[in-house]
């Protein structure tokens, strides 16, 4: 699904996934939306030639599971995070007006994440581009039994 899409915008898509299968205890379904939702916002705003990476990993000391988008795209401004993390918040620019959307990507993404029991993380830099990091806990319970 975003592989058509990343190519018609002529950026590169990447993904790093561990070995193993990663297991937690979310809604798939919530989880799909968040990440498609999540790249499909990192490709809009990545010029040609930009990437666009989809990491997975976990931390076992932690207990932790990571999913981190990252861009080489035209990042946010500090002062204007609040406005896109605010619904129907965007940036009032000429990106906002080439990039149509209506500004809830990032606010439900996030909202999603935190039902989840995860923590949704922006860092961004204008001209270098966006890190998402989602954290989400996963038990040794669950590893212990297989999962």
């Amino acid at each position: 699904m975003m592989i058509p899409r990343a190519e018609q915008a002529k950026v590169h898509l990447e993904k790093v996934l561990p070995s193993d299968k990663v297991v937690m205890v979310a809604d798939p379904k919530r989880i799909k939306q968040v990440i498609i939702n999540l790249l499909s916002n990192s490709i809009k705003f990545t010029p040609e030639n930009g990437t666009v990476k989809l990491v997975v990993r976990y931390n076992l000391e932690d207990k932790q599971i990571i999913i981190e988008i990252i861009d080489t795209g035209i990042g946010i401004a500090q002062q204007d995070l609040y406005k896109v993390m605010s619904v129907f918040g965007q940036v009032d620019s000429k990106h906002s007006r080439k990039y149509e959307g209506t500004g809830l990507g990032l606010p439900l993404s996030k909202k999603l994440v935190e039902l989840m029991n995860g923590i949704f993380k922006i860092k961004s830099e204008p001209n270098s581009g966006t890190v998402i990091t989602l954290t989400f806990p996963y038990t040794e319970d669950l590893q212990e039994q297989g999962f």
